[in-house]
């Protein structure tokens, strides 16, 4: 099974949405999980983004799919009406098994939502974190898994930066 990463912007208190949908715009941010989820050095391969349900319906209709990456939601449902060439599983481990065999898919990104990261977080094959540490609190109803695990070890961070009065940073960890 190939290893994957997880993506996620997060607030101070580890809040990644509020209402359905991210509770900040920062189009730095936008701009930045398209370069890393896009980026593939394997000529001929797209990357893949898991995402569960709730996720997939808070994308805008204008940007679903998600262009230039495999698009891939995680439901119970297997009847759910997708656009062609949307794949669809019912758990992380069903999709990372079957994504991890095609010779087309490059690198594999989780990208939301709550229960999905919580499901991510902890799994063995999990060994990169993109994170998108956004300062203050924005009241959020959803949110990332408490804590990072101890077993991840900060490789790089931006300083602070600020977009229309937001302050924020972008930082990577790695599995030890």
């Amino acid at each position: 099974m190939k290893k994957f990463a997880i993506i996620a912007a997060i607030d101070q208190n580890m809040g990644i949405g509020k209402d359905g949908r991210l509770p900040w715009y920062l189009p730095e941010d936008l701009k930045y999980f398209s370069k890393i989820t896009k980026h593939s050095d394997k000529e001929g391969q797209q990357n893949a983004v898991i995402m569960g349900r709730n996720t997939w319906e808070s994308i805008p209709a204008k940007y679903k799919p998600l262009p230039g990456r495999f698009n891939v939601v995680l439901t119970s449902n297997p009847d759910l009406d997708l656009p062609e060439g949307v794949l669809i599983f019912g758990s992380l481990d069903e999709a990372l098994t079957a994504l991890s065999t095609s010779k087309k898919i490059d690198q594999l990104f989780v990208i939301g939502g709550a229960r999905l990261y919580a499901d991510a977080i902890v799994h063995d094959h999990l060994d990169r974190l993109y994170l998108t540490r956004i300062e203050g609190d924005y009241e959020c109803d959803t949110f990332f898994p408490e804590e990072i695990p101890d077993e991840f070890d900060v490789i790089s961070a931006t300083d602070i930066l600020e977009d229309e009065g937001i302050e924020y940073s972008f930082v990577v960890l790695d599995r030890k």
